[in-house]
């Protein structure tokens, strides 16, 4: 008698304990295992706990750990031939399933076929469908037939969805149909391989390629792999942009290594890096105030004769230089985002500084309200609503001498109070200010922002000085705090993480609502200068890698607008000054 053999198919399909043809991947719970099951020819693989009786291919869920009694049973007319997979031989079948399991049973048997025939049989790896032409094999369910002598048959393989066809063996090799001349029984093997997809998303405005072991994609896409291979991803951005790290199965900015047990997802982000270019203004002697949204500078610098301060506005449009307070008394100006200015002048007391403090409307300087204190109050900071934030005198004289942070908004000024003995603010977005607080001018100064729920000290990275510098809409607060070696990382603070964030060495001065702060590798007090940097999505850049001017260096980055406009101080073509840094892209 001629053996006749069936499908040996080993795929795990999405059944429970039941036949299937189809394909997909079956979800395991929890301390589940899953045993897959399939029967080639006329027999059944049949379990009493729990229950199973088999005929073609099946998935069973069982606890881990538990053992597995697994029986075949040919049908009438057959014989069973063995096990294949985690079982052998050809008694019955016991299995501790520690593990995913694959279960095969082969079963022959049957009447000869007439004379001047032959059998040709298929046996099946995986999940698809072979059919022949002439008809006769549909497997699927009939995996052999009977072709008279001397005939050409074609076999067509086709398979599931999630698998790939992955080649003949046996009486025929290749990947395409196979074509064969009936001389004889003959036996073929068609496997399918499963697979799994992996799917790509990109973010960005930037341009970059990943490879997924051999696939490139430098856009979003649906990549697939065969079942259980491991696959190395890798990102790679052209000049002008810079890959800012993955999401979803991979993290962090390295390659990774994804083993594909189940469809994954992954994303990619690529950023534009920034490009500048550079204008230089001024003699060195300014101190810079403030960037509007419209790219007009203010700054406090010396007159010809080095008697005293001018208030200076450098104008975006022309970059002009004008004179916006009449005397040579100015002691620091600041602008908001949309141009509202707070000028503060400095008097001698005869033992203290003292201050007067004025809001530009509507062309004329009008004077703000204080605390009350002789020495009057400065401008740490003015917000879109026209709203001056900053310090002001409470009371005493010298080392004595009470600061503290208030607001005036026009219709009256209001004591921020400390949680030391003193304070100033320096900044309002978003419902919160931000500024420092301290107990004499020779203890340490410390970061603070003032919440509805009170004053909120900011902490530091192990030393005892911290200071807040700016704040965005958002609330995100930006400094520098001292380690416990002494030296001082930037930081920035939001408020829902309500912790510091370090930013690497020296310090951040501005944030704007983007997310993108500036400063430079120095930092503490009082702000030594090092090289101009740029945060942005957890990467600090070196602002002078991003111009072209030659004889350029930018040593401390003071402001940043919703633009991306930079003011800072450094050299520009070899001159002293300050600088205008404005995006290229």
């Amino acid at each position: 008698m001629r053996a006749r053999l069936a499908v040996i198919f080993s795929a795990v399909l999405l059944c429970n304990c039941s036949n299937s043809s189809g394909g997909g991947a079956e979800h395991v719970g929890p301390g589940q295992r899953r045993v897959a099951i399939s029967v080639s020819g006329q027999g059944a693989v049949q379990s009493a706990s729990p229950l199973l009786d088999c005929h073609d291919t099946c998935s069973l869920q069982v606890t881990d750990g538990a053992r597995l009694h697994l029986a075949a049973v040919a049908a009438s007319g057959s014989t069973f031939r063995g096990w294949g997979g985690a079982c052998s031989g050809s008694g019955a079948c016991d299995l501790l399933v520690d593990r995913d399991l694959a279960v095969s049973a082969a079963f022959e048997g049957g009447p000869p076929p007439p004379s001047g025939k032959h059998v040709l049989t298929v046996t099946k790896i995986g999940s698809g469908t072979v059919r022949s032409t002439p008809a006769g094999i549909d497997c699927g369910v009939t995996c052999f037939a009977s072709f008279d002598e001397g005939a050409t048959v074609t076999l067509a393989a086709q398979p599931d969805a999630g698998s790939r066809f992955g080649g003949w063996s046996g009486a025929s090799r290749g990947e395409g149909d196979a074509s064969l001349v009936v001389s004889g029984d003959l036996a073929v093997t068609a496997t399918f391989v499963r697979q799994f997809k992996v799917s790509f998303t990109m973010s960005g405005a930037g341009r970059g390629t990943i490879s997924l072991g051999e696939q490139k994609c430098d856009a979003s896409c649906d990549l697939r792999f065969d079942a259980g291979i491991t696959v190395s991803a890798s990102a790679a951005a052209p000049d002008g942009s810079k890959f800012m790290g993955w999401t979803g199965a991979c993290s962090g900015l390295e390659s990774c290594t994804l083993r594909v047990d189940s469809d994954l997802a992954l994303g990619g982000t690529f950023w534009v890096i920034p490009a500048y270019r550079v204008d230089g203004f001024g003699d060195g002697t300014a101190d810079l105030g403030g960037i509007d949204d419209g790219g007009n500078v203010v700054y406090v610098k010396a007159p010809p004769n080095g008697i005293g301060d001018l208030a200076i506005l450098r104008d975006a449009q022309s970059g002009e230089e004008r004179q916006i307070w009449p005397g040579n008394n100015a002691w620091a100006v600041r602008i908001s985002p949309n141009g509202h200015i707070a000028l503060t002048t400095f008097r001698w007391n005869g033992t203290d500084d003292a201050w007067n403090t004025y809001r530009m409307s509507a062309g004329t300087w009008v004077a703000v309200r204080t605390l009350g204190g002789a020495d009057g109050a400065f401008a740490g900071g003015i917000d879109d609503n026209g709203a001056i934030i900053g310090g002001a005198h409470v009371s005493g004289s010298g080392s004595d001498r009470i600061i503290h942070a208030y607001l005036e908004d026009g219709s009256g000024a209001v004591d921020l109070g400390s949680s030391g003995r003193n304070s100033s603010a320096l900044g309002r977005r978003g419902g919160l200010v931000v500024g420092l607080v301290w107990d004499s001018p020779f203890f340490a100064h410390r970061a603070a922002v003032w919440e509805s729920s009170g004053i909120h000290e900011l902490g530091n990275f192990g030393g005892a000085y911290s200071f807040a510098y700016g704040i965005n809409s958002h609330g995100v607060i930006v400094g520098t705090a001292q380690r416990a070696d002494n030296g001082y990382h930037a930081f920035l603070w939001d408020p829902q993480a309500r912790a510091l964030r370090d930013a690497g060495v020296g310090e951040l001065l501005s944030i704007n609502d983007d997310g993108q702060a500036v400063g430079s590798t120095g930092g503490g007090y009082p702000m030594p200068r090092g090289r101009a940097t740029l945060y942005l999505n957890g990467i600090v850049f070196d602002l002078n890698d991003l111009v072209q001017e030659k004889d350029t260096l930018l040593e401390s980055a003071m402001f940043i607008n919703s633009r991306g406009q930079i003011t800072g101080g450094g050299t520009v073509r070899g001159q002293w000054g300050d600088y205008l840094l404005t995006p290229r892209n």
